[in-house]
């Protein structure tokens, strides 16, 4: 019926069927979800119906339902960085260091280091807030 690369569409695609009265099952969610490299190769995860309900589920599937999902609150004042040297509202938050993943890959070990400064993307100012 549908594929989808990940479990989680799968199941929220499931879901929506189910809420409309139509009985779906998933298939080789713990294939694609133990060795990823495999999805393409298995057709990814399969959304199943029956055949009597493959029709009303295909329509629903392909309907747009974006218009019922709210849109996120505008953040607090407090909640926005801006770029001290250009005013810029484009920064971008703390991430690991590109050497501790390196390394995290090299030991087998999690080693996760994070920076606190902040980086302007249009400009490439960087400061602590």
């Amino acid at each position: 019926m549908a594929a989808f690369r990940e479990a989680s569409a799968a199941y929220i695609a499931r879901a929506m069927l189910e809420a409309e009265g139509i009985p779906a099952h998933i298939a080789d969610e713990h294939t694609v979800g133990a060795f990823w490299l495999y999805s393409q190769a298995v057709g990814g995860v399969k959304l199943q119906v029956a055949e009597v309900d493959f029709e009303r589920a295909h329509r629903l599937l392909a309907e747009d339902r974006s218009s019922l999902v709210p849109e996120p609150p505008a953040p607090a004042p407090g909640d926005v960085y801006e770029c001290p040297a250009c005013r810029s509202g484009e920064v971008r938050h703390p991430r690991a260091h590109r050497w501790s993943a390196v390394l995290s890959w090299v030991l087998s070990f999690p080693l996760v280091f994070w920076s606190r400064s902040l980086r302007c993307a249009t400009c490439g100012h960087r400061w602590r807030p």
